[in-house]
C-alpha cells in the first residue's frame, strides 16, 4: 500500500508570488523607518483596530448602556437628581476668604496698626 503525502509545488503560484512581493515590500518599507515613524505607525494601526472593534460591537455596547441608565433611576444621563452633588462636582464661592493673608505676598496698600509708628499721629489736625 502505498501512502499519499503532500507534496510542494514545482513552479509557485500568482498569490504566492504577489505574497511574497508584498511581504518583502512591507520589510524594507519598516526597515526604512525611523523610529518616530514605526511608533507612529504601530499607534495607527492600534487605533485603527480600536475603533474596528468598536465600530462592529456597537449594537451590542448600544444595548448594554440602555441596559445600564434603565436599571439605575437615580441618574438620567449621568447627571444628579434632587439637587445633589455629583461625586468630582465642586461649586464655589466667589466671596473673599476671612483667613489672615501669608507673609509671603506683597504687602497690603491699606494701613496697617502692627508695627508702625508714624501711624500713630493724626496729620489732618494742626497746633
Amino acid at each position: 500500500m502505498r501512502r499519499r503525502t503532500t507534496r510542494r509545488r514545482t513552479t509557485p503560484t500568482v498569490a504566492t508570488t504577489i505574497g511574497s512581493a508584498l511581504g518583502l515590500l512591507i520589510v524594507t518599507a519598516l526597515t526604512r523607518m525611523t523610529w518616530p515613524q514605526r511608533l507612529g505607525l504601530v499607534a495607527v494601526v492600534l487605533v485603527a483596530g480600536l475603533a474596528y472593534i468598536l465600530w462592529s460591537n456597537r449594537a451590542e455596547i448600544a444595548s448594554a448602556a440602555a441596559g445600564s441608565a434603565a436599571s439605575d433611576p437615580s441618574t438620567l444621563a449621568g447627571l444628579p437628581v434632587d439637587g445633589a452633588s455629583a461625586p468630582g462636582d465642586h461649586t464655589f464661592d466667589d466671596s473673599p476668604q476671612d483667613s489672615p493673608s501669608s507673609d509671603s505676598g506683597p504687602p497690603d496698600s491699606g494701613p496697617s496698626d502692627a508695627g508702625s509708628s508714624d501711624c500713630s499721629t493724626d496729620s489732618s489736625t494742626s497746633d
